[in-house]
């Protein structure tokens, strides 16, 4: 028998240290936490037990996106023989059984120890116990840094009729009749002002500090973008909500695989997955369907603007010209300035061509063995600057339920994620930056900016990775490539970042995207 007792004691001392133990990799020391910084909450608890003192944390969290979770204590113990690594488990069992619904997003888990304190009366005043970051939509850059190069789009909408409106882009807004009220319900009277954006690369994304992560059945994702516009409404400053959707023909910045249509939850943060985007077939790819026509010249439809007016419809057209006109009148109205029914000719208003060539694309015909007939259509807005927005990344249709952010985007498992807790140094002064207000990592391999409370980071050890810090005083420094890929990190922990101040030479998403060579 007594070596069945001598196996049951080793059992029972292996289980103590297995429950027992903090692992050393997400393990940082600090002097003394930071009990004043923004977008946390502080839940204390006695200095060597595992009881919580204030019960007002869930409230305080209401609305927040759970980033990241800290447990602090002391290096100071009051026996030299207190099992510290004990007492974090304990408190970490009690957290879970107390705050399961702080955990449901997978958080991660940092464990802080100060060893600031000289005494164990010193370390009695100290804090202990879990700090809870979050992010939330209230607080964002946008507030605080004004992106000069990207200003919302603006359009007066009279209530009472609606209208269509085109962006730069080549992306257009149907706006319908009567779709919106005041917050309290109330009927709005007369006109109201539409705010566009688009935001349609990782400077632009960076400078919105829109949230670009998705959680689905207990998995955290990337957003890989092709585009995001945000849609809001208001009437005299006052915002207004919408009672019916307005519908955005959206010029994606490139076409891409497996791409689902979200709308972001303003009060949560979170995103909601509406539907697939169906983006239409290149003309290459059409080509290579009937490679028997490809030598066939078609009829070019790059004409000048001023002969772009004057068409002439094939019957398939005409056809469509007559469906729009039953279905859109005001529309045909204001747009076509004569028509001639016996030679299907007609001509438009210059400002609504565009808006027009998008209900009805001018057809070009391949007259091939087979006589296919093929469409392309340049739907670039008059005035843009980006000519290579044309016809297939126009997604026709997206449905915006609701004033807000909407996103065209991949999604991505973020499997080779490590979070880091930085100390950000001015690499010219030597000084500690102290007061930073958020943190983006940019994957240069994809359009996105992650944003994260500057206290605790998430990367991929193995990305070519920029991180950017904006401060609370306008200040925004990054941290290059070159400088992420020397540091060859491998777990989880404190790390030191030397930051180089470029808030001389970046003031706008478009100084960012020519910095980082987008």
């Amino acid at each position: 028998m007594k070596p069945y007792i001598t196996f049951v004691i080793l059992m029972a001392f292996t289980a103590i240290n297995i429950i027992g133990q903090t692992p050393d990799s997400n393990t940082r020391m600090v002097a003394r936490v930071d009990q004043s910084a923004n977008n946390q909450v502080l839940i204390p608890m006695s200095f060597n037990k595992a009881l919580f003192r204030d019960g007002t944390a869930l409230k305080q969290l209401d609305g927040k996106k759970i980033e990241s979770i800290e447990l602090v204590y002391t290096a100071n113990k009051l026996n030299p023989a207190f099992n510290q690594q004990q007492l974090n488990e304990a408190r970490m069992k009690q957290f879970r059984k107390t705050y399961p619904e702080l955990l449901v997003t997978n958080p991660s888990v940092t464990y802080v120890e100060q060893n600031g304190a000289a005494s164990r009366e010193e370390a009695k005043e100290l804090f202990h116990g879990f700090i809870v970051h979050y992010t939330t939509p209230e607080k964002s850059l946008k507030r605080g840094l004004v992106d000069n190069s990207n200003l919302p789009q603006t359009f007066m909408v009279d209530n009472a009729q609606g209208g269509n409106f085109n962006h730069t882009s080549g992306s257009t807004v149907h706006i319908p009749a009567n779709c919106v009220v005041h917050t309290d319900g109330s009927p709005v009277v007369g006109g109201y002002t539409i705010s566009y954006t688009e935001y349609r690369n990782a400077a632009q994304i960076a400078f919105s500090d829109i949230p670009m992560t998705f959680d689905e059945a207990g998995k955290h994702f990337q957003f890989n973008s092709v585009g995001m516009y945000e849609l809001r409404g208001s009437q005299e400053g006052k915002e207004l909500r919408l009672t019916q959707p307005i519908v955005v023909d959206f010029n994606c910045t490139e076409i891409k695989d497996n791409v689902d249509f979200y709308e972001l939850d303003d009060t949560k943060g979170t995103w909601q997955k509406k539907h697939k985007v169906a983006f239409k077939p290149k003309m290459a790819d059409l080509n290579k369907a009937v490679p028997q026509v490809i030598h066939q010249q078609p009829r070019k439809v790059d004409k000048p603007w001023w002969k772009r007016t004057k068409r002439q419809l094939n019957e398939i057209e005409w056809k469509k010209y007559d469906s729009l006109r039953k279905a859109e009148p005001v529309f045909i109205h204001k747009a076509i300035r004569s028509e001639i029914r016996k030679t299907r000719t007609i001509r438009i208003a210059r400002r609504h061509l565009f808006e027009f060539n998008q209900y009805i694309p001018e057809q070009v015909v391949f007259n091939g063995n087979d006589n296919a007939n093929f469409q392309q259509s340049t739907l670039l807005a008059e005035g843009s600057s980006d000519p290579g927005h044309t016809y297939p990344t126009l997604v026709k249709g997206l449905n915006s339920p609701s004033f807000g952010v909407f996103n065209c985007d991949q999604i991505f498992r973020t499997d080779q994620q490590l979070s880091i807790a930085p100390t950000y140094i001015d690499e010219k002064t030597g000084k500690q930056i102290n007061d930073g207000h958020v943190a983006c990592v940019i994957n240069l391999k994809m359009n996105g900016s992650f944003s994260f409370n500057p206290q605790m980071i998430t990367c991929d050890p193995a990305a070519k990775i920029v991180i950017l810090l904006f401060t609370e005083s306008k200040d925004v420094y990054v941290f290059s490539a070159e400088k992420y890929a020397a540091l060859k990190l491998e777990n989880q922990g404190a790390v030191t970042l030397a930051m180089e101040n470029i808030s001389g030479s970046v003031k706008t998403s478009d100084d960012l995207k020519t910095y980082l060579g987008l």
